[in-house]
């Protein structure tokens, strides 16, 4: 996490997310795909990235969960457009 603890991986319903229980905060997961941990981090945030694999197609997709909730694009524009 943002703290650098473990998170645990939650479900409530059909919404997945991570939990740290350190710090209290939580990072959406899509909604579809298996999660696993992965050994790399980041470069954008630093933050652990997390391996979906598509039950579909069993392709792989790295995802950093803080950057998926967060998308870096979406603050370049706001102060691009000085909001």
């Amino acid at each position: 996490g943002e703290c650098e603890a473990m998170m645990a991986l939650r479900k409530a319903g059909n919404v997945r997310f991570l939990r740290c229980d350190s710090c209290e905060k939580t990072h959406m997961l899509p909604r579809n795909g298996t999660p696993h941990p992965f050994d790399f981090n980041c470069p954008i945030c630093n933050f652990q990235i997390i391996e979906m694999t598509n039950p579909k197609t069993r392709k792989q997709h790295k995802l950093c969960p803080y950057c998926f909730n967060n998308p870096p694009a979406r603050d370049i524009e706001d102060a691009a457009n000085g909001l």
